[in-house]
């Protein structure tokens, strides 16, 4: 038994020594297979290391053949372009030629004519009018042959320009002297009397057959002071024998005891009689008593204490006095309108005019006495006619409102360095009533906004300044001008960004195009509701085609900092911006009420600053007339003039104005646009 035991043990172990082997040969086989697979993962991490090293390069080379070809793409282009604008040089070239000798042809046959028309007989002359006829219609001709020509895109634009013949037919002299009423002298040029008196000439002497006419010459004479001293007739009404000169004599006399009857004729308005002074003089002396004198014949006489007004028996009237522009002053009003026009248009500092004058060989006033004049003449003459403008201003339907610095240097010492503000009030183009109104004041707060048009209920036309959201019931509509300006600087400051440079060029197209359907529209001068019609079909299409584009776009991702400002502006006031679509009184940008202010900055450069709130005041005031009377097609200096004699004449004693005389003035009144209508060549 033990040896079967034994045996079976054996057996167990060889059995378990063979496995042993066994596993030890596939552990061998394993370790083999693992260390194959990881000498071929060792190959494959290298292989892909190249392929990745190989993936690298290409990409760099695709780069580059990238950027190459966009070089080339761009080159090909510029090429493009210079060929397409050689072609239409080429073109241009051509038509220009062609024109050239139509005009050559037209300039012959016109000289041929002309000749003919002085040296030939009746019947090859031609009248003036005839002449203006083939004139304008070879003109016309000429127009229609180039206007094809003429229409080629803007770099950086799509708008289109077309160049419009607007040169008016000259006048003659003849013809200006009648329209501008022109006073003429004749300069006779006499014949040298050695010709005319010949002693060699062995006939009578020359007799005169007439002038003939050589040139004309426009002369300018200097402009001079003259002093008008005015003078009031008096008038005395005295007894038969006494002649003037002794009533004369008695009248100059009695100056000191006839000064209570000039008094109660200005209160009354009638002269007294002698026996009236003498009551009136009894009772401001308050005593009737007489004196007891010795009669130099011994006896004793009484005197009245009023024995002086013996002197007064003449009755004295004299003529209505004569109402000077300014009490006690020496201004007249064509020197008030002068100074106003010079500094209000055409921003000539006061000194400066002096300067002009002096070197002309002229006289002119001191400057302070000049600048406080106009201050004066303002608050008396023309804050009347503000205040009369201002309540049709805000009867309108459309006003246009814009501010700008003004430096005011005697204001109060906390705002000395600060700048004060010059705000403007324009009616819109379609209004009724042009008016354009400046106010001066101290900030540029809302506040100042908010009260002037307190009251207002129409739409106000405005950039895009905060302030005006504090006008309260006021629609706000927003300028397209000043988002056409921001691409346009992101246009230009994004020169070296292609991305950037290309949206910029972009939005500014479809803002061309807007003005372009809007100019279209304009110059048809269609009716408010065919207006309305002809936005809705031409012009809404372009502004929700410039949205929708803006809509694609991740507006802060933009690199450039100035196109994402123009972007922004398009989109906080699209509600404002395209009030003018719905609203066919409403115009398209601002650009009229900016235009005021071009005048304001050139006088902000010569004068440089208003002294006084008052003499701001002032400014405000004169640029209020001159500026509503350029508007309505006024003649500047003839309509201040106009409203100066007519102000003064009505003025009170206690400087205030009637309302009848303030609408007399107004500068869409008939009279006034038949008085001071300007007069264009």
């Amino acid at each position: 038994m033990v040896k079967k035991d034994n045996n079976k043990k054996d057996v167990i172990i060889r059995n378990l020594s063979d496995d042993k082997t066994e596993l030890s040969g596939r552990l061998d086989t394993v370790t083999i297979q693992l260390n194959c697979a990881l000498s071929t993962v060792d190959i494959q991490k290298k292989r892909i290391e190249e392929l990745e090293s190989l993936v690298s390069d290409l990409s760099s080379q695709v780069e580059v053949l990238t950027a190459q070809s966009a070089a080339l793409a761009r080159e090909l282009e510029e090429e493009r372009e210079a060929h397409q604008k050689d072609s239409e040089a080429k073109e241009m070239a051509e038509e220009l030629a062609a024109a050239a000798d139509q005009n050559y042809s037209a300039t012959a046959e016109q000289l041929k004519l002309l000749v003919n028309a002085i040296y030939g007989k009746s019947s090859e002359k031609r009248t003036r009018k005839n002449k203006n006829k083939d004139t304008s219609k070879s003109k016309d001709d000429d127009k229609d042959n180039n206007s094809d020509s003429r229409n080629y895109s803007r770099k950086n634009t799509c708008r289109t320009s077309e160049a419009a013949n607007t040169q008016k037919p000259k006048l003659t002299m003849e013809e200006l002297i009648e329209k501008f009423g022109l006073e003429v002298t004749r300069v006779e040029h006499l014949v040298d009397g050695s010709v005319r008196y010949c002693v060699t000439n062995d006939s009578d002497n020359a007799n005169r057959i007439g002038f003939v006419h050589q040139c004309w010459e426009f002369v300018i004479e200097p402009p001079k002071f003259k002093v008008l001293e005015h003078l009031l007739e008096a008038v005395a009404f005295s007894a038969e024998d006494e002649t003037p000169e002794q009533i004369l004599a008695e009248v100059l006399t009695a100056e000191d005891e006839i000064s209570s009857a000039k008094e109660a004729e200005e209160k009354i308005g009638c002269p007294l009689t002698a026996s009236e002074a003498d009551a009136e003089l009894s009772e401001e002396t308050g005593s009737t008593d007489t004196e007891v004198t010795e009669d130099p014949e011994g006896g004793s006489s009484s005197e009245s204490a009023s024995e002086p007004l013996e002197k007064l028996k003449p009755k004295i009237v004299k003529a209505e006095p004569y109402r000077q522009l300014l009490d006690g002053s020496w201004v007249s009003v064509t020197l008030a309108a002068m100074v106003i026009m010079l500094k209000a248009e055409h921003m000539v500092p006061c000194n400066r005019i002096g300067t002009i004058f002096k070197e002309l060989g002229s006289y002119f006033p001191c400057t302070s006495s000049i600048c406080n004049w106009i201050i004066k003449i303002c608050q008396i003459y023309f804050r009347p006619i503000f205040k009369r403008l201002k309540e049709e201003l805000l009867k309108a339907k459309v006003i246009q409102a814009d501010e700008t610095t003004l430096q005011v240097i005697n204001e109060s010492a906390a705002r000395r360095k600060s700048k004060s503000f010059l705000w403007q009030y324009g009616t819109g183009p379609e209004e009724a009533f042009q008016i354009v109104l400046f106010q001066y004041c101290p900030g540029r707060g809302g506040k100042y906004c908010a009260e002037f048009l307190r009251g207002f209920l129409g739409t106000l036309v405005v950039d895009g300044y905060a302030g005006y959201n504090k006008v309260e019931q006021a629609i706000l509509s927003f300028c397209w001008a000043h988002g056409r300006r921001y691409l346009i600087k992101a246009a230009i400051a994004s020169s070296h960004n292609d991305i950037a440079n290309e949206l910029a060029e972009k939005g500014l197209c479809f803002i061309d195009r807007i003005f372009d359907a809007e100019d279209e529209i304009q110059e048809k001068k269609l009716s408010t509701q065919a207006r309305r019609a002809a936005r809705q079909e031409k012009v809404a299409p372009i502004v929700q085609e410039l949205y929708d584009w803006i809509d694609t776009l991740d507006i802060e991702s933009l690199s450039s900092e100035k196109l994402r400002k123009a972007l922004k502006y398009l989109l906080k006031y699209k509600d404002g911006l395209t009030i003018f679509l719905d609203n066919p009184t409403v115009p398209i940008t601002n650009n009229r009420a900016e235009a005021n202010f071009v005048t304001v900055a050139r006088g902000r450069h010569n004068w440089e600053f208003a002294y006084s709130p008052d003499g701001a005041e002032a400014l405000a005031l004169m640029f209020t007339i001159t500026k509503t009377a350029r508007r309505n097609g006024l003649n500047i200096y003839k309509y201040l003039v106009y409203v100066l004699e007519k102000l003064q004449a009505a003025r009170t004693y206690q400087n205030t104005i009637p309302d009848e005389a303030i609408e007399s003035v107004l500068p869409w009144n008939p009279e006034v646009q038949k008085a001071c209508k300007l007069i264009t060549v």
